[in-house]
């Protein structure tokens, strides 16, 4: 078995350096005015025994979510990293139970990203992205070695959505 997930980093430089679309000017951590930033991205492998690929994601002990958040956190002006940016992985696979029968969604697995911080948000969008790629390719690899056909069509699916209006 692989430990990838224990040794992944995420990028060093931040996306604002290198090819964002949009950085944003206000002073670091205002929130934008009763505006919430959301996505999800949709997992498109299967959470099985052999994989698990909702382990590989989370990483030992949760370590990969808790580097993903310490970073978009940093320079948080004390405010609890909960309150910063919201990473939560849900559907088949995910462990989560919910609603009133407190049973796992049957919806696809998906990783899901919220944030009123515009800059935080996009920072977390990037630093998932680059866990998942990094998930993909250690899948490939995984049906290399079993003898599994590995998908061709492997690839970051991701919706946004903001909610509320933004200041500028």
């Amino acid at each position: 078995q692989s430990n990838q997930q224990n040794n992944w980093e995420p990028p060093k430089a931040t996306p604002f350096q290198s090819n964002m679309p949009f950085q944003d000017k206000r002073p670091q951590l205002e929130p934008a005015t009763n505006a919430k930033y959301t996505c999800r991205f949709d997992i498109q492998i299967e959470n099985d025994r052999d994989f698990q690929v909702a382990r590989k994601l989370i990483g030992a002990k949760g370590a990969n979510m808790k580097k993903i958040l310490e970073r978009c956190a940093s320079n948080s002006n004390g405010l609890p990293v909960q309150e910063v940016v919201k990473l939560r992985l849900r559907g088949r696979g995910s462990g989560f139970k919910e609603g009133p029968m407190q049973m796992e969604s049957d919806d696809p697995l998906h990783l899901c990203i919220s944030s009123r911080f515009y800059e935080r948000y996009v920072l977390a969008c990037h630093w998932t992205q680059e866990l998942i790629k990094n998930v993909y390719d250690e899948y490939k690899k995984f049906c290399e070695r079993a003898g599994k056909n590995p998908p061709v069509d492997l690839q970051i699916k991701k919706v946004e959505n903001a909610s509320g209006r933004r200041s500028i």
